[in-house]
């Protein structure tokens, strides 16, 4: 259903662009095959990360393109972060339903438990924030952030009121007033780069580290299955022990890719 677009398109002599996404994972190889195919034949393919555009390379697609999220692009509206050391360190976090029950409640579990580890050595407090709620497509967000909630309040740790984003202003407001990220909804780490704040990216799929690695920022995302509280609690404190050197990285890769990116789609659009 989803190629159905892309099909339809192919009835009329018109230009024909895919803008940056992401391509698979696939549930089977021919799908893979099935969708590359397609595109053949489109005026300009654009993915957002690299792996993609490995994966679509293969298939020799013409006019082929490494682009970026074009949330990335959204006005900057941040300033750099200072740390104030009289006020406790604030730390969000945004966690979706995924895998297995066993595999979510593991996630669940790191998040509490790594958050209890670094408490004990730093003054936190914790944001929950729900960037996507849409239980009638299963997407259960506050759901999931509710079950964290009541583990931390279970281990004496603070909890700030849960932010449910219903806007992109409220998003972004809500990612300027923390100080670290953990994300598992891949655009809350988007929107929180775009506000000059650091995330720890928890990867379900390719996507949240391709775009991660265009921030220079891959160290710092752990893929879903590998997720532990060993790993989760030490880049909290790495990224807390050098977070002006972070910030000033990634927001250099932001402003590069928002130069290049506005000068590359002004160009294709221009065409």
């Amino acid at each position: 259903m989803q190629l159905v677009p892309f099909i339809f398109s192919k009835l009329f002599d018109a230009k024909r662009i895919v803008a940056p996404i992401s391509f698979g994972p696939f549930a089977y190889k021919w799908q893979e095959k099935f969708a590359a195919n397609l595109l053949k034949d489109f005026d300009v393919v654009t993915v957002r990360e690299d792996i993609s555009f490995k994966i679509l390379e293969k298939y020799q697609i013409h006019n082929l393109i490494l682009s970026s999220d074009h949330a990335l692009l959204l006005k900057r509206n941040f300033h750099t972060k200072q740390l104030n050391t009289h006020k406790r360190f604030t730390l969000g976090f945004t966690i979706r339903n995924w895998g297995s029950s066993e595999e979510q409640q593991k996630i669940e579990d790191v998040i509490v438990n790594s958050i209890e580890t670094v408490s004990k050595s730093m003054a936190l407090q914790i944001q929950p924030i729900v960037q996507v709620d849409a239980p009638q497509y299963g997407d259960e967000d506050e759901k999931v952030t509710r079950r964290i909630v009541q583990g931390l309040i279970e281990r004496g740790i603070k909890v700030l009121p849960i932010i449910i984003n219903h806007s992109l202003s409220k998003a972004l407001k809500t990612y300027a007033s923390i100080d670290l990220l953990i994300g598992m909804r891949m655009h809350s780490n988007i929107l929180a780069a775009i506000q000059g704040i650091p995330f720890i990216g928890i990867a379900y799929e390719h996507k949240t580290r391709g775009i991660a690695r265009l921030l220079n920022h891959e160290k710092y995302v752990i893929d879903d299955h590998q997720v532990n509280h060993k790993i989760l609690s030490s880049l909290i404190l790495t990224v807390k022990n050098r977070y002006k050197e972070i910030v000033v990285l990634m927001t250099q890769a932001l402003l590069g890719i928002q130069e290049k990116e506005l000068k590359r789609w002004q160009m294709i659009l221009a065409r």
